[in-house]
């Protein structure tokens, strides 16, 4: 399991993303899921994101990101964040 709390943490954004697009898309490759854990993550910003999933779905098209992902302990606003970022690619 991915925690992304240890991803982010002393990071710049767009670098913590570089990491998380790395796992992503090793997952895609691999035919596996990349288990997210979200548990302590206070924000996901817009150069995060952009720098993993916006970047691994330029590359994979959305549905794939999609399936290869599985988020854990993520709370409502997580949830209600990533489904906004994600309806963009839409």
């Amino acid at each position: 399991m991915i925690e992304l709390k240890n991803i982010l943490q002393d990071r710049p954004y767009p670098d913590s993303g570089a990491i998380l697009f790395d796992i992503i898309c090793q997952s895609i490759n691999d035919n596996c899921k990349a288990e997210i854990n979200l548990e302590g993550v206070v924000s996901l910003p817009s150069t995060f994101l952009n720098a993993s999933f916006g970047k691994a779905i330029g590359i994979y098209g959305i549905e794939r990101v999609k399936q290869s992902t599985i988020f854990h302990h993520i709370s409502k606003l997580q949830a209600e964040c990533l489904k906004e970022y994600f309806e963009r690619y839409k």
